[in-house]
This record gives C-alpha cells, sequence and structure tokens, in this order.
C-alpha cells in the first residue's frame, strides 16, 4: 500500500472500476498508504472517466469485443481508448492473453486507432507506459542504450492490417527470422 508496487485490481464494470477507486481512496483517506492503482480489464473505464482522473488511476483495457459486449456482460465503446488519452488517464492494451487473431495485441492497437486514439500513443499504450505503470521502464518499453534489446520488426506500419512481423529480436537476438 505504500507505493512502491501497483495495487492491480481487475474490474470489467463501471460498479467494480467504482469499487477499485473508492478502496483505493479510502486507503489514502485512513492513511494506510498511497497506492498506485492499475484497473485491469476496464471494458467501462469511459461511462465515469473523471473518476479515474481523479483518482490519479491507470488502467488496462481488455480486447476489444466485436459484439460490444465482453464475456462478462461489461459493454466496451470503441473509442474508450482515445477519451482516456485525451484525458491523461495512463493507457495499456492488451490482448489478455486469448488466443484468437482478432484478439491479438497488434490487433488491439489498431481497433483503438479506429476509435481515434493516435498511432504515437497506440504505440506507447503497448510499449512504455505498461512498462512504465509496474515500474520496469528503465528497463523495457522503449530503445535506449541499456535497456533490453526485444523489439518487433514489421513490413509496413505497425498495426495495420497490411503490415506483418517480419523479426523478433529478444535479449539483442534473432528468435523470428523469415530468412
Amino acid at each position: 500500500l505504500d507505493g512502491k508496487l501497483p495495487l492491480c485490481i481487475q474490474a470489467w464494470s463501471t460498479q467494480d472500476i467504482r469499487t477499485a477507486v473508492f478502496l483505493k481512496e479510502e486507503i489514502e483517506r485512513e492513511k494506510l498508504g498511497t497506492p498506485r492503482l492499475i484497473i485491469d480489464a476496464a471494458a467501462e473505464a469511459w461511462k465515469e472517466p473523471q473518476l479515474l482522473v481523479r483518482s490519479k488511476a491507470m488502467v488496462v483495457l481488455p480486447p476489444f469485443p466485436m459484439q460490444g459486449r465482453t464475456t462478462e456482460g461489461a459493454f466496451m465503446a470503441w473509442d474508450s481508448a482515445k477519451l482516456l488519452h485525451d484525458l491523461g488517464v495512463p493507457l495499456a492494451l492488451s490482448s489478455h492473453g486469448a488466443p484468437a487473431p482478432e484478439t491479438r495485441l497488434d490487433r488491439q492497437a489498431g481497433y483503438a486507432m479506429r476509435g481515434g486514439l493516435p498511432f504515437d500513443a497506440a504505440l506507447a499504450a503497448v510499449t512504455i507506459t505498461p512498462a512504465r505503470m509496474i515500474g520496469i521502464e528503465d528497463r523495457v518499453g522503449s530503445i535506449a542504450v541499456g535497456k533490453d534489446a526485444d523489439l518487433v520488426l514489421w513490413s509496413g506500419v505497425p498495426f495495420e492490417l497490411t503490415s506483418r512481423v517480419v523479426g523478433v529480436l529478444v535479449d539483442g537476438r534473432i528468435v523470428l527470422d523469415p530468412r
């Protein structure tokens, strides 16, 4: 609760998101600590974005459901990522480990861009922002001397449906090489 590690709460619906924020605020009010709150799977974060701004919560969006509703019954708007980004809410995108092609992380960034999120913000939402959320940005999340050399190489603009991954480096070594 002292803020050294983030407090990560999975909360899909509006009511669960409120509960997570109110818990954080209660911890602070009772002077038990100052947790850094990450709300994971916050599908309905778009419904009360000012609550997230007020609490300085960080948000991880789940995969965009094609039908609008998640398997948990929460409704996720296409412009959720844009709305949160525009308000300055730290935002990460996630595939939540789902195996279907439409749930892959690159597709999530593309869907967020379709909803109005700028390319730079979509790239940050799958790289540096998640690293910052969990406090490992000194090691991963961007390209810099001294950081882990984990890179994905694309055939074109990342997140475009016509672009493909053509190479992957992990710790500076090629692990996927189409040659």
